[in-house]
């Protein structure tokens, strides 16, 4: 019988948030104080978010090498490692941003069935 492991990966797979990461990124760069969440929906914020790091200079490798210095949660990338050495099929069900996974993943050699 096959063996199926899901995991979320904001704050599971990682310890933290990938938008909160870029988020804290870019107040490096003072953004303006409208840029602060407020009451937006999540996803118009971080339209802005994307416009503001353009804005500010950053470049996509800039974005990706913040999301790959993300900590792994302890112990997740043995547990990982583990189920796919045993045969499990590995889903991750998130919503975070699939190319920020997929390069966490590839950058810590990692490799999940599906995402």
């Amino acid at each position: 019988m096959p063996n199926l492991a899901v995991f979320d990966f904001d704050r599971t797979i990682v310890y933290e948030d990938t938008d909160a990461t870029i988020i804290d990124r870019l107040r490096e760069k003072r953004p303006p104080p409208e840029w602060e969440a407020g009451s937006q929906d999540w996803t118009p914020y971080m339209s802005d978010v994307f416009e503001h790091a353009y804005s500010a200079g950053f470049h996509p490798a800039d974005i990706l090498d913040s999301i790959a210095s993300m900590r792994p949660a302890p112990g997740m990338p043995e547990l990982l490692l583990t189920l796919a050495a045993r045969g499990w099929d590995i889903l991750l069900l998130t919503d975070a941003n699939t190319v920020f996974v997929n390069h966490w993943l590839k950058t810590h050699g990692l490799r999940v069935g599906r995402i």
